[in-house]
This record gives structure tokens, sequence and C-alpha cells, in this order.
């Protein structure tokens, strides 16, 4: 009976130093401070029935430590209310790399559009990846959905998903 307590206290002390040794290693590798910001920025969040709007999408990579801080990949979905907004077009982002999207128009009608894009060699800091065009065509608030189905760093091909925080927009059409 001795020989299994003792047994039992090297097991469970080991156990304990296993989770110990796993924590500190994550606490070396993970950086508290890494933060991916995706934001929906309309050109006019209060624009009148008829006026278009342009929408950037950007993916700000600012707050995140190297070797994960260049950006080399995403796929993404914009979403809004049809009945607000009708969707007029799209043109590339304005961040050499991710300047010409691969872009999925058959939902626009549903108030859906589907992009993507890599870049193997990464881009850093504010990157603008997609510019969407609409026209208010209905008095009231529309949110510019943005979600991240995939995105990765460049090199390192890190997830940032764990990393991410969206920023809808929002439109008023007064």
């Amino acid at each position: 009976m001795e020989a299994l307590r003792e047994r039992l206290r090297r097991v469970s002390r080991s156990f304990v130093l296993t989770v110990a040794a796993a924590a500190l290693l994550g606490a070396a590798t993970a950086h508290a401070e890494d933060q991916v910001v995706a934001e929906a920025v309309p050109s006019e969040d209060r624009p009148a029935v008829g006026q278009q709007i342009d929408v950037a999408v950007n993916i700000d990579m600012t707050n995140m430590s190297s070797p994960n801080d260049k950006l080399g990949s995403y796929t993404a979905s914009l979403s809004w209310d049809t009945s607000v907004l009708r969707y007029k077009g799209y043109s590339g982002g304005t961040t050499s790399g991710f300047d010409s999207p691969t872009v999925n128009e058959a939902d626009t009608a549903s108030g859906i559009l589907r992009f993507s894009d890599a870049y193997a060699n990464g881009a850093s800091g504010k990157v603008n990846v997609i510019h969407v065009t609409f026209e208010a065509v209905g008095y009231g608030q529309s949110v510019l959905d943005l979600e991240f189905s995939a995105m990765a760093a460049a090199y390192t091909f890190t997830d940032l998903l764990p990393y991410l925080t969206v920023n809808d927009g929002n439109v008023d059409v007064a």
C-alpha cells in the first residue's frame, strides 16, 4: 500500500511538472500583446438615398510580433442588408501584393461578397485588401458584417484567427 502511495505521489508530481512546463513554454512563445485588427470602413456612414459609398477592408498587422507580423493570406466575406445597400462593384486593395483579390460575386444579390488573396512575401502594417462600392437604395441601417474563415502569416503560415479582432462597419441611410 505504501508503494502505491509513493507511486501516486510521483505520478502526481510528474503531472504537475508537465503542466507547469507546458504553461511556461506557451508563455514563452505567445505574446499577450499580439493582435490583428480587421475592419470594414465606409467612406460615408450616413449617406443619402442614391449616394455611392466605398467600403475599405483593412487588416492591421501592426501589433503582431515577428516573425508573424506579415499578412500572408486570408479568406473573407462581407455581408450587408440589401434593402439598404446595393452592391455596385469592387476594386483591389491599395497594398502591394494584396491588390488583386480573388472575388466571388455570385451571392451579391443576397448581400454576400466573398474574397481572398495571398502574397508569399507578406505585407506588414495596415494592409488594405479590397474596396467595395455600394449605392444607398433604402432608408435604414446596415451592418457591414466582415468575417474571416482563414488568415495566415507569411513565411511561418501561423494561423492568425486566434489573434483576430473584427470591427464591422455600419451605414445609416437617412
